[in-house]
């Protein structure tokens, strides 16, 4: 089981890639803050930041 410094990584974030998609969206996006227990969960499902779904789970919206 990977620890949860080796899930994030800040780096190589698929946020990047997501902010591009919601700026060519055609339609309006709304970015939620991630959930307080995101570490967790992002440890329960064991995928990186560099995914989509490890993105949508873990990232801060600033």
């Amino acid at each position: 089981m990977k620890t949860i410094e080796e899930l994030i990584d800040q780096e190589n974030s698929f946020f990047d890639v997501m902010k591009e998609w919601i700026s060519e969206s055609e339609n309006q996006v709304t970015l939620l803050s991630p959930s307080v227990d995101c570490a967790q969960v992002l440890m329960d499902v064991q995928v990186t930041t560099r995914s989509i779904l490890g993105t949508l789970i873990y990232v801060v919206v600033q």
